[in-house]
């Protein structure tokens, strides 16, 4: 599985693999998101990033937006040293189909957290 936490269109957070919040992610908590960064990193989705025609579009419900605001403020406070980026550094890819690091700077998370 790609994904560790889905973020559904009514805000509600879904666990999609267990993991103890410690700061060693074991084997049966890794996801397989990200090649070469599994063992270190949690990948969230939200439903939703493409319009009508199936093209990248930044679709986030005010719902999602909070719980994701909320989300990435607690695992930053919960491990100050983690940085918190897009998968489209890592990737080819347009996901997650808005401008990341701007919203990140939005919801006040410090730069030394902006991957």
């Amino acid at each position: 599985m790609g994904y560790s936490d889905m973020i559904h269109l009514d805000g509600r957070l879904e666990l999609l693999t267990d993991y103890d919040m410690d700061s060693l992610i074991e084997n049966h908590e890794m996801t397989w998101g990200v090649k070469g960064i599994n063992q270190i990193s949690r990948h969230i989705v939200y439903v939703g990033g493409l319009d009508k025609n199936l093209k990248p579009k930044d679709t986030r419900t005010e719902a999602q937006k909070e719980t994701m605001a909320d989300y990435v403020r607690f695992m930053v406070k919960r491990y100050p040293w983690i940085k918190v980026a897009g998968h489209n550094k890592f990737a080819n890819k347009d996901c997650p189909c808005f401008d990341w690091k701007s919203w990140l700077q939005e919801i006040g998370i410090p730069d030394k957290n902006i991957g």
